[in-house]
């Protein structure tokens, strides 16, 4: 494969998973008495789960700027896609009113 575009695969992977850790950070520091699920659902029922997503996607920021740093612009973009994609979700909770 295209060292290219293993770097926009890997780059993109990370920019996914990194705000799902992001949420399961704060979910075990401030609410580790009930399970994740129910976490999630407590999100969506109170209409925050867009605002908590657009918060931890944030931490795909820093790993922008890291990839950038270390000269690795293929990284960057794949982060920069996930990054649209999570704006596309959040856009589209903000729709519905989740």
């Amino acid at each position: 494969m295209n060292n290219k575009i293993l770097l926009r695969l890997i780059g993109g992977i990370f920019g996914l998973l990194l705000p799902w850790l992001a949420l399961w950070i704060y979910y075990a520091n401030n609410f580790g008495n009930i399970t994740f699920g129910v976490f999630l659902d407590r999100l969506l029922y109170t209409t925050l789960f867009a605002p908590m997503l657009s918060l931890a996607v944030l931490i795909n920021l820093f790993l922008f700027f890291f990839f950038i740093w270390t000269n690795r612009d293929d990284g960057a973009m794949g982060v920069l896609f996930a990054t649209i994609l999570y704006a596309f979700v959040v856009f589209g909770f903000k729709i519905i009113g989740a």
